[in-house]
């Protein structure tokens, strides 16, 4: 896994500047390819909910 760097997402308002985990950063990986599309609630059903804990688990599976 590559280092963990500071997202352009990460809404810290100046108060923190901790970068997010790298669970965090699959977490947000994953939702810019899957939640930012018009069948965005397809990630709510319990296959796309282990797929995703998989990628959290496996980052280098959704590499790909």
């Amino acid at each position: 896994m590559k280092p963990r760097s500071r997202c352009s997402a990460q809404p810290t308002f100046g108060v923190a500047g901790n970068p997010y985990s790298d669970a965090a950063m699959v977490a947000i990986e994953y939702g810019k390819r899957h939640m930012l599309k018009d069948d965005w609630k397809k990630v709510f059903e319990p296959e796309k909910v282990a797929e995703t804990i998989d990628y959290m688990l496996h980052p280098n599976k959704l590499q790909g």
